[in-house]
């Protein structure tokens, strides 16, 4: 009795504990889910930022936590006077301490403006038209030889850029086999694709590898170096990803990512991907990027692009140009958006008409990242008109 006595004290005292290792081994995932918003909130007690960054931008910083579901962030705003603001949260990884404005993350599909960009200014020097096809710009004539039209030969680079190619095949980019993708490594296999109309655009992460593509074709060098060379990236500490992490690399959460939450990492062909979601880097680094080419002759062609008769504004993913897509949240005047998505990580970038710059980075999926429900609310939360002259 005294036993069955002492056996029922300990199982008492040690029940909480008993029961937590059970949640934590049976449902890992769930239990991450359900301590989020503890997470989250103590987390928002100490959102680091510049000195003399903006109230209302501290507040977005601490309010994304919460929209957006991810805890190692950084937030960045380059106003139209220039001024560099920026607050980070969470950590880079378990015992690699806080994350910092160098901090760096993948940038997902944020990767796609720097393809646009690239071959913006070969239109702009008269290298390339936004009418040039896939016949002219890949593979040789011979190559083409029996398609009719209409067919892939005669996509342009304008549906490429502003996804109205009508490519519907993601071409295994995202396989997590190795040589999965067929895209940019054996072009051959583009003339098997069908080419269907579309009333409205179709997002296609294959029309920015073909992207890719046309610039190694062009240049005869790879992507990556002619990017690199184009927009010094490295000298902006910015580089393309590859299997594991850099060494100042944030460590990705998966919890909110319901297919790969319980694999622990994922990895993909990041030579496939290149182009189309293969950089990494610093929001700070990105949004520097970006303001730069602000400035180029040819961002009327980069923030431009859109099919406003085909498409609604105020709906999300909607119009989408040869770099971004165009919304219009309510009370406010339009913007141009990317997202940025890998399983993992998260972000964003918003030009707004003044040419300010926001970027946000984040180490998890947004919950629920498809239905764009998070980066949705974010961006009805932007004041309207210049940020540089939003009251504190």
């Amino acid at each position: 009795m005294r036993f069955l006595r002492i056996f029922s004290l300990l199982l008492g005292l040690g029940g909480p504990v008993f029961f937590g290792g059970f949640l934590w081994i049976g449902y890992k995932q769930e239990t991450l889910k359900a301590i989020y918003p503890v997470e989250a909130y103590l987390i928002g007690q100490n959102v680091r930022c510049s000195e003399n960054a903006p109230v209302w931008f501290s507040s977005l910083a601490r309010d994304a936590l919460s929209v957006l579901k991810a805890l190692s962030t950084q937030l960045v705003l380059i106003d139209r006077y220039g001024k560099v603001s920026h607050c980070e949260t969470g950590w880079v990884g378990k015992g690699f301490g806080l994350v910092a404005p160098e901090t760096r993350f993948r940038y997902g599909s944020l990767t796609k403006p720097i393809t646009s960009a690239q071959l913006l200014a070969l239109v702009s020097n008269h290298q390339l038209s936004l009418n040039s096809s896939l016949r002219a710009m890949l593979l040789d004539d011979q190559s083409w030889g029996g398609i009719k039209r209409p067919s892939i030969a005669d996509v342009t680079l304008q549906e490429l850029l502003s996804h109205r190619s009508g490519l519907l095949s993601d071409g295994g980019l995202f396989s997590r086999k190795p040589g999965g993708a067929w895209c940019p490594n054996d072009l051959n296999k583009l003339l098997k694709q069908k080419v269907h109309l579309l009333e409205k655009a179709r997002y296609s992460n294959l029309g920015y590898c073909l992207a890719g593509a046309i610039i190694a074709e062009l240049s005869g060098s790879p992507y990556q170096r002619v990017v690199d060379k184009s927009f010094h990236l490295r000298e902006r500490g910015m580089l393309f990803a590859k299997r594991g992490y850099y060494e100042d690399e944030v460590r990705y959460d998966y919890r909110f990512n319901d297919f790969y939450g319980g694999l622990g990492s994922v990895e993909y062909d990041y030579g496939a991907i290149a182009s189309t979601a293969g950089l990494t880097g610093s929001a700070l680094a990105y949004a520097r990027l970006v303001r730069d080419i602000l400035d180029e002759e040819y961002v009327s062609l980069w923030l431009s692009g859109y099919d406003f008769d085909s498409c609604s504004v105020q709906e999300l993913r909607s119009c989408y140009g040869l770099a971004f897509y165009f919304y219009h949240p309510k009370k406010r005047e339009g913007l141009h958006v990317k997202e940025g998505y890998l399983p993992g990580a998260a972000s964003f970038v918003v030009v707004n008409e003044d040419h300010e710059v926001m970027v946000w980075v984040g180490n998890s999926d947004t919950d629920n990242a498809y239905s764009g429900a998070g980066i949705k609310s974010v961006l009805n939360m932007l004041p309207a008109g210049s940020w540089a002259d939003v009251g504190e």
